[in-house]
């Protein structure tokens, strides 16, 4: 399915009205003076720092409120602070960053109190409202946390007053609220602009607690905001060594985990809690944890691009494992395939990307790929590890005889092979004319169709998405001449002593053989009448019997059945079916002339000739031709063959264009001839045509 969030009255091609310098478009993204950004940031963050998390691949932050004064002091006597909104912003600004300005706790209360007014906040709000580093205005942090429970300043009615007082006096920036309690979600879903999850889920062992927490948390705050906006995911990045706490550091994979978690289920934003505070409850405090936030805010600013793609896949059903989770996102041509281990141990998932060609990358791996096999690919997975692989997208037709020549009456697979994971339906075209319809993606696309007349076709898949745009496959052609069927006669299925062909039905069509009486075409000379029954006496020719001679000449030339079974024809040679196992017409032409076999039409109506195949039977000699011609005696085709080389493979030359006979009568004489192109012996060959009725 596509993901898409649409706020109302606003759609991605009308942006808001009037102008604001940062906004959500219609699809909840974040624009901040005319450029998107996914948001990647640090919450509670010294100012001394900005220069470190900016280079890291933050772009906003929310300042550690110890260090900034607020905006009305509400204290007796006055503290002392390090920073103001104003100097604080300035040094976002300086270092790239943005920031969301926030009241505290007791300027909430004294706003609802009516102990402070809006324009008391004005001092500040209208020092910084300017600054192109302020992202917007954050409502309050955890109002559910506050005790005591129930004081109405905190509550949903009294969050979004102070909200639409932002709008009012402070247009053109969102609002933002913060909430940790999974049960409230539904309160504050509609509040401010942007919903924000503080989820930190790692607790020592014994004390419950799970990675898993975060889709849970995510899924409920989603479902919560119906379409109102936002949700970004503030994820747990601290941890205790108080033994009355129960939470603890998150590992590396388990902080990446949390975070493509948040991301497959609907995050449109990500923060992290929390970064260089006073040493104590709620720090990083450990190298290896700093170490894993800050790849992750590269790993996301590297990705970027991608998270802001709107075409995007969730709970994409690709693989075969139930432990692994996967979304897609694609973006720029690519499908990027995010595969994350939900569990605390090892896991292996095959991924079901059929007709891949390339090796698959995964990222922020060192480089490493992973060589496709004919069904997709296999991956392992360590606890709760993630993989991001990269899949080119494609959507075209698989040949359904792999570049051969299809049968008539012979019932083929049309298969469509696409790696674009939100395809619903394929319909299959065989000249622009529906062939079938597959709605079931889950065994991949295919229909079963069965040509019911040889010739020329053109076939095209054409690919329908969840959002009901459409794609087409390149056209690609196929030709279907012969089979096993009525009216089609293969030469390896002659009787030779009784000059005739025997069609799948019985039906007979015979032939006769003669030596041409010119030296390049079919006029007859002598009739080859002679027939023997014993195996022809040429040690060059191999094994041939029955075999038909003239009267004159018991060995030469002659026309019989090469009693060798035919090989299995390599691939490189079968540009035409050769079946393998049949015997085929063995002959022999005369000298300076032609033999011929005259196949003879058994009924009136249209005739197409293919399946031309001859090879050498020996080593010696030159080139030697098989010839077709017309029933007027006009030559169609020449297909030479050469001997093999000494100890060498014999090989077929093949030929498989459709020669079409239109129009012919009964009796009318189709001509095959073997030509000795120069006029030596040895010309020892196997001969190999079929001929069908195409009306």
């Amino acid at each position: 399915m596509l993901f898409c969030c649409t706020l109302p009255g606003t759609s991605p091609s009308n942006p808001p009205d009037p102008p604001r310098d940062v906004y959500l478009d219609g699809y909840g993204r974040l624009i901040v003076h005319g450029r998107m950004i996914f948001p990647i940031g640090l919450h509670y963050s010294k100012v001394e720092y900005l220069d470190e998390i900016a280079a890291a691949g933050f772009n906003f932050v929310w300042a550690d409120a110890n260090e900034l004064s607020p905006a009305v002091e509400l204290h007796v006597p006055p503290r002392h602070f390090a920073y103001t909104w104003e100097t604080f912003l300035e040094q976002a600004r300086t270092n790239r960053l943005y920031g969301f300005f926030s009241l505290g706790y007791d300027e909430v209360q004294a706003l609802y109190d009516g102990t402070i007014t809006w324009d008391d906040l004005a001092v500040t709000l209208d020092a910084i409202k300017d600054n192109p580093a302020l992202l917007g205005y954050q409502i309050l942090d955890e109002p559910e946390s506050k005790p005591p429970w129930g004081n109405p300043c905190f509550q949903p009615p009294s969050i979004s007053r102070i909200g639409a007082g932002y709008k009012q006096r402070y247009p053109g920036k969102p609002t933002r609220i913060a909430n940790t309690n999974m049960g409230v979600y539904t309160y504050y879903a509609h509040t401010a602009d942007i919903m924000d999850l503080n989820i930190y889920p790692i607790f020592r062992e014994g004390c419950g607690g799970s990675t898993t927490d975060v889709a849970v948390n995510m899924d409920a705050a989603v479902e919560a905001r119906a379409g109102a906006g936002p949700v970004w995911a503030c994820l747990q990045a601290y941890g205790n060594d108080i033994p009355e706490r129960a939470d603890t550091w998150p590992s590396r994979a388990q902080l990446r985990n949390m975070t493509y978690l948040a991301l497959a289920h609907g995050a449109q934003g990500i923060t992290y809690f929390r970064f260089f505070d006073s040493p104590g409850p709620g720090t990083i405090q450990t190298r290896e944890l700093h170490d894993a936030v800050f790849g992750m805010a590269g790993e996301l600013h590297d990705l970027s691009p991608v998270l802001l793609s709107t075409d995007t896949v969730f709970d994409a059903r690709v693989h075969d494992n139930p432990d692994i989770e996967c979304f897609i996102k694609i973006y720029n041509g690519t499908a990027y395939l995010f595969a994350i281990n939900d569990t605390d141990a090892a896991q292996v998932c095959n991924f079901d990307f059929p007709y891949l060609a390339e090796d698959v990358p995964v990222l922020f791996e060192g480089g490493r790929s992973i060589n496709p096999d004919a069904g997709g690919f296999s991956d392992s997975f360590q606890e709760y590890e993630v993989h991001i692989y990269t899949i080119p997208l494609f959507f075209t037709l698989v040949h359904p005889t792999q570049g051969l020549p299809a049968c008539v009456n012979k019932e083929l697979t049309l298969t469509a092979a696409a790696t674009y994971p939100d395809l619903v339906k394929v319909e299959f075209l065989v000249d622009g004319k529906p062939a079938g319809t597959d709605t079931n993606p889950a065994d991949g696309f295919c229909v079963s169709w069965t040509p019911a007349k040889c010739g020329s076709y053109q076939l095209k898949a054409v690919g329908t998405f969840s959002d009901l745009a459409t794609i087409e496959s390149p056209e690609a052609a196929l030709t279907v001449y012969f089979g096993e069927g009525r009216h089609v006669w293969h030469s390896y299925n002659a009787d030779m002593g009784n000059k005739y062909i025997t069609d799948a039905e019985g039906n007979r069509a015979y032939f006769d053989f003669y030596e041409s009486s010119d030296t390049d075409g079919v006029a007859p000379g002598n009739s080859m009448n002679s027939l023997h029954n014993n195996v022809h006496p040429n040690e060059y020719t191999g094994t041939v019997i029955p075999y038909w001679t003239t009267d004159t000449d018991i060995e030469a030339p002659y026309v019989g059945r090469y009693t060798t079974p035919r090989e299995a024809v390599p691939e490189a040679q079968k540009p035409i079916l050769l079946p393998s196992g049949v015997n085929d017409i063995a002959i022999y032409p005369p000298w300076q002339k032609l033999t011929v076999i005259a196949f003879r039409v058994p009924d009136d109506g249209d005739y197409m000739v293919t399946n031309l195949g001859i090879k050498k039977t020996t080593e010696q000699g030159f080139s030697v031709s098989l010839k077709l011609f017309n029933p007027g005696g006009t030559l169609r085709k020449t297909l030479e063959a050469w001997p093999c080389v000494p100890g060498g493979p014999h090989i077929w030359y093949c030929d498989n264009t459709l020669y079409e006979f239109p129009s012919l009568h009964e009796g009318d004489l189709i001509y095959f001839a073997l030509d000795c192109e120069a006029d030596t012996g040895n010309d020892y060959a196997v001969i190999t045509f079929t001929v069908f009725k195409t009306d």
